[in-house]
Protein backbone atom coordinates (compact mmCIF):
# COMPACT_ATOMS: atom_id res chain seq x y z
CA UNK A 1 0.00 0.00 0.00
CA UNK A 2 2.87 2.21 1.00
CA UNK A 3 4.38 1.27 -2.54
CA UNK A 4 1.33 2.49 -4.37
CA UNK A 5 0.37 5.83 -2.72
CA UNK A 6 4.26 6.24 -3.22
CA UNK A 7 3.73 5.77 -6.86
CA UNK A 8 0.36 7.87 -7.05
CA UNK A 9 2.70 10.72 -5.78
CA UNK A 10 5.57 10.25 -8.07
CA UNK A 11 2.73 10.32 -10.64
CA UNK A 12 1.28 13.52 -9.24
CA UNK A 13 4.59 15.64 -9.57
CA UNK A 14 4.81 14.11 -13.06
CA UNK A 15 1.64 15.76 -13.58
CA UNK A 16 2.94 19.54 -12.20
CA UNK A 17 6.07 19.53 -14.49
CA UNK A 18 4.34 19.10 -17.30
CA UNK A 19 2.08 21.33 -16.28
CA UNK A 20 4.84 23.50 -15.43
CA UNK A 21 6.56 23.05 -18.90
CA UNK A 22 3.24 23.53 -20.83
CA UNK A 23 3.66 27.55 -20.19
CA UNK A 24 2.23 28.60 -16.84
CA UNK A 25 4.35 30.78 -15.22
CA UNK A 26 5.20 31.67 -11.87
CA UNK A 27 2.94 34.62 -9.98
CA UNK A 28 4.71 38.15 -11.75
CA UNK A 29 6.60 36.71 -14.08
CA UNK A 30 5.87 37.70 -17.49
CA UNK A 31 4.69 35.59 -20.20
CA UNK A 32 4.12 35.40 -23.67
CA UNK A 33 1.51 37.62 -23.98
CA UNK A 34 3.14 40.44 -21.76
CA UNK A 35 1.12 40.15 -18.62
CA UNK A 36 2.42 39.37 -15.14
CA UNK A 37 0.40 37.50 -13.37
CA UNK A 38 -1.26 37.66 -9.52
CA UNK A 39 -2.07 34.32 -7.90
CA UNK A 40 -5.92 34.91 -6.06
CA UNK A 41 -6.34 31.96 -3.65
CA UNK A 42 -7.95 31.22 -0.28
CA UNK A 43 -10.87 29.61 -1.99
CA UNK A 44 -14.08 30.15 -0.07
CA UNK A 45 -13.46 33.32 1.11
CA UNK A 46 -15.62 35.35 3.65
CA UNK A 47 -18.16 37.81 1.58
CA UNK A 48 -18.12 41.44 1.23
CA UNK A 49 -20.42 42.42 4.38
CA UNK A 50 -21.91 45.42 1.99
CA UNK A 51 -21.23 49.13 2.70
CA UNK A 52 -23.68 50.84 5.20
CA UNK A 53 -26.29 50.51 2.31
CA UNK A 54 -26.08 47.37 2.11
CA UNK A 55 -24.15 47.62 -1.49
CA UNK A 56 -22.28 44.15 -3.01
CA UNK A 57 -23.21 42.63 0.14
CA UNK A 58 -22.51 39.08 -0.18
CA UNK A 59 -20.60 39.44 -2.82
CA UNK A 60 -16.85 38.52 -3.50
CA UNK A 61 -16.41 34.96 -2.20
CA UNK A 62 -15.07 32.89 -4.50
CA UNK A 63 -14.70 28.93 -4.15
CA UNK A 64 -11.46 28.54 -6.29
CA UNK A 65 -8.11 30.01 -6.88
CA UNK A 66 -7.56 31.96 -10.24
CA UNK A 67 -4.91 34.74 -11.57
CA UNK A 68 -5.65 38.41 -12.50
CA UNK A 69 -3.24 40.38 -14.41
CA UNK A 70 -0.51 43.05 -12.35
CA UNK A 71 -1.72 45.64 -15.24
CA UNK A 72 -4.51 47.22 -17.05
CA UNK A 73 -4.42 45.78 -20.66
CA UNK A 74 -1.80 47.79 -22.11
CA UNK A 75 -1.90 50.23 -25.33
CA UNK A 76 0.49 48.07 -26.73
CA UNK A 77 -1.15 44.71 -26.34
CA UNK A 78 -4.56 45.74 -27.73
CA UNK A 79 -2.34 47.12 -30.34
CA UNK A 80 -1.10 43.68 -31.46
CA UNK A 81 -5.04 42.89 -31.49
CA UNK A 82 -6.50 45.53 -33.51
CA UNK A 83 -3.46 45.29 -36.38
CA UNK A 84 -4.27 41.66 -36.69
CA UNK A 85 -7.86 42.35 -38.09
CA UNK A 86 -7.69 46.09 -39.11
CA UNK A 87 -5.06 45.16 -41.94
CA UNK A 88 -7.62 41.76 -43.17
CA UNK A 89 -9.92 44.25 -45.05
CA UNK A 90 -11.78 47.63 -44.63
CA UNK A 91 -14.68 45.81 -43.19
CA UNK A 92 -13.20 44.34 -40.22
CA UNK A 93 -11.08 47.40 -40.24
CA UNK A 94 -14.40 49.32 -39.14
CA UNK A 95 -15.20 46.75 -36.81
CA UNK A 96 -12.02 47.27 -34.77
CA UNK A 97 -12.07 51.11 -35.19
CA UNK A 98 -15.31 51.69 -33.87
CA UNK A 99 -14.71 49.64 -30.90
CA UNK A 100 -11.69 50.88 -29.28
CA UNK A 101 -11.06 54.45 -28.77
CA UNK A 102 -9.20 56.75 -25.94
CA UNK A 103 -5.73 55.03 -26.66
CA UNK A 104 -2.78 56.99 -27.63
CA UNK A 105 -2.43 55.54 -31.56
CA UNK A 106 -2.14 57.15 -34.60
CA UNK A 107 -2.31 55.72 -38.41
CA UNK A 108 0.50 54.23 -39.47
CA UNK A 109 2.33 56.65 -42.69
CA UNK A 110 3.63 53.99 -44.32
CA UNK A 111 0.85 51.46 -44.52
CA UNK A 112 -0.17 50.84 -48.62
CA UNK A 113 -3.14 53.26 -49.19
CA UNK A 114 -3.92 50.00 -51.96
CA UNK A 115 -4.01 47.70 -48.97
CA UNK A 116 -6.91 46.17 -46.94
CA UNK A 117 -8.41 48.28 -44.23
CA UNK A 118 -5.58 50.03 -41.93
CA UNK A 119 -2.96 49.81 -39.44
CA UNK A 120 -2.06 51.84 -36.27
CA UNK A 121 1.13 52.64 -34.79
CA UNK A 122 1.81 53.61 -31.43
CA UNK A 123 1.99 57.61 -30.79
CA UNK A 124 5.51 59.10 -31.21
CA UNK A 125 4.13 61.92 -28.55
CA UNK A 126 3.32 60.23 -25.88
CA UNK A 127 6.43 59.04 -23.88
CA UNK A 128 5.85 55.38 -23.00
CA UNK A 129 2.56 55.25 -25.96
CA UNK A 130 2.62 51.23 -25.18
CA UNK A 131 2.19 50.83 -21.84
CA UNK A 132 -0.62 53.25 -21.45
CA UNK A 133 -4.03 51.75 -20.17
CA UNK A 134 -6.91 51.15 -23.01
CA UNK A 135 -9.74 53.22 -22.11
CA UNK A 136 -12.32 53.28 -24.20
CA UNK A 137 -12.82 49.71 -25.76
CA UNK A 138 -16.81 48.15 -25.56
CA UNK A 139 -17.26 45.14 -23.46
CA UNK A 140 -17.74 43.09 -26.93
CA UNK A 141 -14.43 43.97 -28.45
CA UNK A 142 -13.11 42.38 -24.73
CA UNK A 143 -14.52 39.62 -24.86
CA UNK A 144 -13.09 38.77 -28.57
CA UNK A 145 -9.55 40.24 -27.45
CA UNK A 146 -10.20 37.08 -24.43
CA UNK A 147 -11.13 34.72 -27.25
CA UNK A 148 -7.74 36.03 -29.73
CA UNK A 149 -6.10 35.23 -26.25
CA UNK A 150 -7.55 31.56 -25.79
CA UNK A 151 -6.89 30.73 -28.78
CA UNK A 152 -3.04 31.84 -28.83
CA UNK A 153 -3.66 35.00 -30.82
CA UNK A 154 -5.29 33.20 -34.16
CA UNK A 155 -5.89 35.54 -37.29
CA UNK A 156 -8.16 33.93 -37.70
CA UNK A 157 -11.69 36.49 -36.88
CA UNK A 158 -13.69 33.54 -37.44
CA UNK A 159 -11.76 31.46 -34.89
CA UNK A 160 -11.63 34.04 -32.55
CA UNK A 161 -15.71 34.42 -32.62
CA UNK A 162 -15.72 31.87 -29.62
CA UNK A 163 -13.42 30.97 -26.74
CA UNK A 164 -14.34 32.08 -23.68
CA UNK A 165 -17.36 34.13 -25.21
CA UNK A 166 -19.56 33.26 -27.83
CA UNK A 167 -19.44 36.22 -30.12
CA UNK A 168 -22.31 34.21 -32.22
CA UNK A 169 -24.88 35.57 -29.05
CA UNK A 170 -24.09 39.43 -29.80
CA UNK A 171 -27.18 41.08 -30.73
CA UNK A 172 -30.83 42.19 -29.39
CA UNK A 173 -33.80 41.66 -28.80
CA UNK A 174 -36.56 43.47 -30.32
CA UNK A 175 -37.61 45.32 -26.72
CA UNK A 176 -33.37 46.26 -27.32
CA UNK A 177 -31.83 43.67 -24.08
CA UNK A 178 -28.70 42.04 -25.14
CA UNK A 179 -28.66 38.50 -26.52
CA UNK A 180 -25.15 38.07 -25.23
CA UNK A 181 -23.38 34.97 -23.61
CA UNK A 182 -23.23 36.41 -19.99
CA UNK A 183 -20.54 34.74 -18.49
CA UNK A 184 -17.14 32.76 -19.78
CA UNK A 185 -17.70 29.37 -21.13
CA UNK A 186 -16.09 26.28 -19.55
CA UNK A 187 -12.10 25.98 -20.50
CA UNK A 188 -11.94 29.62 -20.86
CA UNK A 189 -8.57 30.39 -20.68
CA UNK A 190 -8.71 33.71 -20.30
CA UNK A 191 -11.55 36.15 -19.76
CA UNK A 192 -13.34 39.06 -18.45
CA UNK A 193 -13.24 38.94 -14.57
CA UNK A 194 -16.45 38.37 -12.65
CA UNK A 195 -17.92 40.80 -9.71
CA UNK A 196 -16.69 38.82 -7.16
CA UNK A 197 -13.24 37.85 -8.82
CA UNK A 198 -13.05 41.63 -8.86
CA UNK A 199 -13.88 42.23 -5.57
CA UNK A 200 -11.92 39.64 -4.11
CA UNK A 201 -8.28 40.75 -6.09
CA UNK A 202 -9.07 44.23 -5.36
CA UNK A 203 -10.44 44.67 -1.58
CA UNK A 204 -10.03 41.52 0.31
CA UNK A 205 -7.11 40.46 2.36
CA UNK A 206 -5.89 36.90 3.45
CA UNK A 207 -3.97 38.02 5.88
CA UNK A 208 -6.29 40.93 7.60
CA UNK A 209 -6.74 40.33 11.25
CA UNK A 210 -5.17 37.06 11.17
CA UNK A 211 -8.08 35.29 9.82
CA UNK A 212 -8.34 37.34 6.26
CA UNK A 213 -10.82 40.39 5.46
CA UNK A 214 -12.03 43.35 3.63
CA UNK A 215 -10.71 46.64 3.35
CA UNK A 216 -12.49 49.64 2.38
CA UNK A 217 -9.45 50.74 -0.21
CA UNK A 218 -7.47 49.06 -2.94
CA UNK A 219 -4.09 49.50 -1.07
CA UNK A 220 -5.03 47.31 2.00
CA UNK A 221 -6.12 50.33 4.11
CA UNK A 222 -9.27 52.38 5.14
CA UNK A 223 -7.74 55.71 4.33
CA UNK A 224 -9.23 56.95 0.70
CA UNK A 225 -6.17 57.92 -1.64
CA UNK A 226 -4.70 60.74 -2.39
CA UNK A 227 -5.56 61.78 -6.45
CA UNK A 228 -2.51 63.15 -7.76
CA UNK A 229 0.03 62.45 -10.52
CA UNK A 230 2.95 59.98 -10.19
CA UNK A 231 5.26 60.75 -7.04
CA UNK A 232 2.12 63.17 -5.79
CA UNK A 233 -0.58 61.23 -5.22
CA UNK A 234 -1.59 57.25 -4.92
CA UNK A 235 -3.83 57.67 -7.13
CA UNK A 236 -4.61 59.26 -11.28
CA UNK A 237 -8.47 59.16 -10.83
CA UNK A 238 -9.91 62.32 -11.55
CA UNK A 239 -6.54 64.03 -12.61
CA UNK A 240 -7.45 64.04 -15.80
CA UNK A 241 -11.12 65.02 -14.92
CA UNK A 242 -10.78 68.43 -16.83
CA UNK A 243 -7.90 67.27 -19.23
CA UNK A 244 -7.38 63.40 -20.06
CA UNK A 245 -4.19 62.14 -19.50
CA UNK A 246 -1.99 59.54 -20.58
CA UNK A 247 -0.12 57.52 -17.30
CA UNK A 248 1.20 54.66 -18.01
CA UNK A 249 0.52 51.62 -16.19
CA UNK A 250 2.73 50.62 -13.19
CA UNK A 251 3.02 54.41 -11.91
CA UNK A 252 2.43 54.00 -8.42
CA UNK A 253 4.44 51.16 -7.99
CA UNK A 254 3.74 51.69 -3.82
CA UNK A 255 -0.07 51.22 -4.33
CA UNK A 256 -1.04 47.42 -4.65
CA UNK A 257 -3.89 45.61 -3.69
CA UNK A 258 -2.75 42.74 -1.22
CA UNK A 259 -2.51 40.50 -4.08
CA UNK A 260 -0.31 42.79 -6.02
CA UNK A 261 -2.53 44.16 -8.56
CA UNK A 262 -1.77 47.41 -9.54
CA UNK A 263 -3.56 50.02 -10.80
CA UNK A 264 -6.95 49.64 -9.31
CA UNK A 265 -7.63 52.74 -8.57
CA UNK A 266 -7.12 55.40 -11.46
CA UNK A 267 -6.39 54.52 -15.17
CA UNK A 268 -9.09 53.02 -16.54
CA UNK A 269 -12.54 51.68 -15.30
CA UNK A 270 -12.57 47.95 -15.87
CA UNK A 271 -15.10 45.50 -17.70
CA UNK A 272 -16.70 42.57 -15.20
CA UNK A 273 -19.40 39.87 -16.32
CA UNK A 274 -21.76 41.31 -14.20
CA UNK A 275 -25.10 43.09 -15.43
CA UNK A 276 -26.00 45.83 -13.47
CA UNK A 277 -29.15 47.06 -12.46
CA UNK A 278 -30.58 47.94 -15.84
CA UNK A 279 -31.03 45.23 -18.16
CA UNK A 280 -28.66 44.81 -20.70
CA UNK A 281 -25.71 46.74 -19.28
CA UNK A 282 -22.19 45.48 -18.11
CA UNK A 283 -20.58 46.97 -14.79
CA UNK A 284 -17.29 49.02 -14.52
CA UNK A 285 -15.47 48.63 -11.49
CA UNK A 286 -12.65 50.62 -10.72
CA UNK A 287 -12.01 54.63 -11.09
CA UNK A 288 -10.18 56.18 -14.13
CA UNK A 289 -8.51 59.13 -14.69
CA UNK A 290 -11.56 60.94 -15.32
CA UNK A 291 -13.69 59.55 -12.80
CA UNK A 292 -14.08 59.00 -9.05
CA UNK A 293 -11.61 57.64 -6.77
CA UNK A 294 -13.47 55.73 -4.94
CA UNK A 295 -13.70 52.83 -7.18
CA UNK A 296 -16.90 53.17 -8.13
CA UNK A 297 -17.22 50.49 -5.68
CA UNK A 298 -20.45 51.51 -4.09
CA UNK A 299 -21.57 53.24 -7.01
CA UNK A 300 -20.36 51.09 -10.32
CA UNK A 301 -20.89 52.55 -14.01
CA UNK A 302 -22.90 50.77 -16.33
CA UNK A 303 -22.85 50.70 -20.18
CA UNK A 304 -25.24 48.57 -22.71
CA UNK A 305 -22.86 45.35 -24.03
CA UNK A 306 -23.99 46.70 -27.62
CA UNK A 307 -22.70 50.71 -27.53
CA UNK A 308 -20.21 51.69 -29.96
CA UNK A 309 -17.77 52.77 -27.59
CA UNK A 310 -17.12 53.51 -24.09
CA UNK A 311 -14.96 56.76 -23.30
CA UNK A 312 -13.69 54.73 -19.99
CA UNK A 313 -14.06 51.09 -20.34
CA UNK A 314 -11.14 49.05 -19.73
CA UNK A 315 -10.06 45.52 -19.15
CA UNK A 316 -8.20 43.45 -16.60
CA UNK A 317 -7.85 39.84 -17.60
CA UNK A 318 -8.24 36.60 -15.59
CA UNK A 319 -6.30 33.17 -16.43
CA UNK A 320 -5.99 29.91 -14.77
CA UNK A 321 -4.36 29.47 -11.54
CA UNK A 322 -0.70 28.73 -11.73
CA UNK A 323 1.09 25.50 -10.58
CA UNK A 324 1.47 26.48 -6.88
CA UNK A 325 -2.24 26.42 -7.27
CA UNK A 326 -2.97 23.32 -8.69
CA UNK A 327 -0.57 21.68 -6.42
CA UNK A 328 -2.21 22.53 -3.68
CA UNK A 329 -5.65 21.66 -5.05
CA UNK A 330 -4.36 17.97 -6.35
CA UNK A 331 -1.62 17.33 -3.07
CA UNK A 332 -4.97 17.64 -0.83
CA UNK A 333 -7.29 15.38 -2.86
CA UNK A 334 -4.45 13.16 -2.88
CA UNK A 335 -4.75 13.50 1.08
CA UNK A 336 -7.77 13.26 1.28
CA UNK A 337 -8.36 10.15 -0.39
CA UNK A 338 -5.32 8.48 1.43
CA UNK A 339 -7.23 9.15 5.03
CA UNK A 340 -10.45 7.67 3.16
CA UNK A 341 -8.93 4.43 2.62
CA UNK A 342 -7.29 4.41 5.97
CA UNK A 343 -10.64 4.86 7.55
Amino acid sequence: MKQMRAMSLILLLGVFWVVGAAGLQPAHAADANGFEWCDITAPGNAAYPGNRFGVNAGRGSVGYSYRMAKTEVTTGQMLEFYNTFATQSDELYQVMRSNIIGWPTVTDPTYPLSAPGSRDILSPDVPNAGRVAVRGMTWRIAALYCNWLHHDKSSDWNTIQTGAYDARTFGQNPDGSPTDQRTRSPGARFWIPSLDEWLKSVFYDPKKDGVGGWWNQPNGSNTPLIPGFPGVGQTSATVGLMDPVLIPVGSYPDVTTPWGLLDASGSASEWTEEFGAFFGRHRLLGGSVEGDPDLRFDDPGEQRSGAPWHLIGGLRVATIPGPSAIWVFVAGTYMLGSRRRKA
